[in-house]
């Protein structure tokens, strides 16, 4: 499944990958809304994403992913995720998962196919670990962490 916005993507570039994916188990989902996102990311094990594939984010960091809930919202669904080392990616993962990013498309080409073939009850352990990740990222620890920061200023 190939699932993503058509951000600044030309018709003849779409057409072209659809081309090339003729022949193989590929489907594409193009803009997806949030409930077909959810139910992708629950029928997935592994997501990739490659925002910002290719900038010099010093140079450009406007073409880089700053926050990426999406790849916060596939963690959360328990998707090994593998995104490019770029921008806000590096930080969501943290250091516990910067293995799970790439710098090449050598590089994913490689992780992809150790996730692939490496016994599933590995996936199913590091799916529940990212997931664990991800509630770092929820509303209810936003919450938490605002009212302990509220809390330690009135404090002093």
């Amino acid at each position: 499944m190939l699932a993503g916005g058509l951000g600044g993507i030309k018709q003849t570039d779409l057409t072209q990958l659809q081309k090339s994916a003729e022949g193989y188990p590929i489907k594409f989902t193009f803009a997806p809304n949030f409930s077909q996102l959810k139910e992708l990311y629950g029928k997935s094990t592994i997501y990739w994403t490659a925002s910002g594939y290719g900038q010099d984010e010093n140079t450009h960091p406007e073409r880089v992913e700053h926050f990426g809930i999406t790849l916060v919202e596939a963690m959360a669904a328990g998707c090994l995720v593998l995104p490019v080392r770029k921008g806000g990616f590096k930080e969501i993962l943290g250091a516990k998962f910067l293995e799970y990013g790439w710098d090449s498309s050598q590089e994913l080409k490689a992780r992809t196919k150790e996730l692939i073939m490496r016994p599933p009850a590995l996936n199913l352990v590091d799916g529940s670990r990212l997931r664990q990740r991800a509630l770092e990222f929820s509303f209810m620890k936003f919450k938490i962490n605002v009212r302990k920061r509220v809390n330690e200023d009135f404090s002093k």
